[in-house]
């Protein structure tokens, strides 16, 4: 790994990272108030989960990824591995709440962390695979430079794949 793509990564898992936040603080402080409600962790976690899906598909292929394709395989995807996130969020609850007795609260915000963690790498390998993060404005041209090339070689992977999404 060179220093430019260990920066592009240090940038997507700054992006992944502030999305993430963003997301699952909206998505643990419905958890608290469902729960608060008397409904069980588990079955709040599994009821939400989809929605959380979708948004975190939507706004991780966007901005953590810069991923402009969204589609049907990429989607299964991105589902697949969610799916492994889900089955870990509902052990850890399992494990750490019904077994070991520790408060459900608690157990659900470490929870956000490791199953962050495991859906970066996950989704790095398997979902976003091959898809590049767009380079820093400020390395662009840089790159443009070493190409040899006045448009870089994003040119000719754009005329291969067709004209880009708005």
């Amino acid at each position: 790994m060179n220093a430019q793509q260990a920066i592009d990564l240090l940038h997507r898992i700054v992006r992944f990272g502030v999305v993430g936040i963003l997301n699952n603080l909206g998505g643990y402080l419905l958890f608290l108030l469902i729960t608060a409600l008397g409904v069980d962790p588990k079955l709040t976690v599994a009821v939400f989960y989809p929605l959380a899906l979708l948004i975190n598909y939507l706004t991780h292929a966007k901005y953590s990824f810069r991923h402009h394709n969204i589609d049907v395989r990429t989607g299964l995807r991105f589902v697949a591995v969610n799916g492994v996130g889900l089955l870990t969020n509902i052990l850890l609850l399992y494990v750490f709440v019904d077994r070991l007795h520790y408060r459900h609260e608690i157990v659900q915000l470490v929870a956000i962390f490791v199953v962050g963690f495991e859906l970066f790498f996950l989704n790095s390998l398997f979902v976003f695979r091959g898809q590049a993060a767009e380079p820093h404005e400020s390395t662009a041209p840089l790159q443009d430079l070493s190409s040899g090339s006045a448009e870089g070689p994003r040119a000719a992977d754009a005329d291969a794949r067709g004209p880009a999404a708005p």
